[in-house]
């Protein structure tokens, strides 16, 4: 992520996070829902259990990952219609 976050708080009272690559929330867990451009794992850095949402993936597991690790670890999950 990026050094600049913008920060705001929802109708629902969601905690939304934007820096311009990703935009996301926190859930009242820790856990985080992300969604951004790219591959995480390696990258982002979120809480075990925490979902990233894929907006440029081109294969089937490109498109929803969970965090494995705590850190920057990530795995695929496979759509099958």
């Amino acid at each position: 992520m990026s050094n600049s976050v913008s920060v705001s708080v929802n109708s629902d009272g969601f905690l939304v996070l934007n820096n311009g690559s990703y935009t996301g929330i926190i859930l009242g867990s820790g856990l985080h829902i992300i969604s951004g451009p790219g591959d995480p794992n390696d990258v982002q850095a979120c809480p075990k259990g925490s979902l990233y949402l894929r907006t440029d993936g081109t294969l089937k597991s490109e498109y929803l990952y969970v965090n494995v690790d705590g850190d920057k670890k990530w795995l695929s999950f496979i759509a099958i219609p």
